[in-house]
């Protein structure tokens, strides 16, 4: 997959996180990785870009990962399908 492809498929897991959760909790990367079938390393790098443009929050090591309001605009600018803010 291409950087935005796989940035939009970790946004949509983030997105369902919040949707289907009164009290969202903190995503693995690990679990991303194994729902999008990519390798953790590659999930990581991706993690990390996101991260620098304001689209992710995650801790050091880009192993727990929540959407940040930047990350919901880049979604909604993004997608057809109705999303939940």
């Amino acid at each position: 997959m291409a950087y935005v492809a796989d940035k939009k498929e970790i946004l949509k897991v983030l997105v369902e996180n919040l949707n289907n959760n009164d009290h969202p909790q903190i995503v693995e990367a690990d679990e991303i990785a194994r729902r999008l079938n990519m390798s953790q390393k590659e999930i990581r790098r991706i993690i990390k870009m996101m991260q620098q443009v304001g689209e992710v929050e995650s801790d050091p090591e880009g192993q727990k990962l929540v959407i940040t309001r930047q990350g919901l605009r880049w979604m909604a600018s993004h997608s057809t399908a109705t999303m939940q803010m």
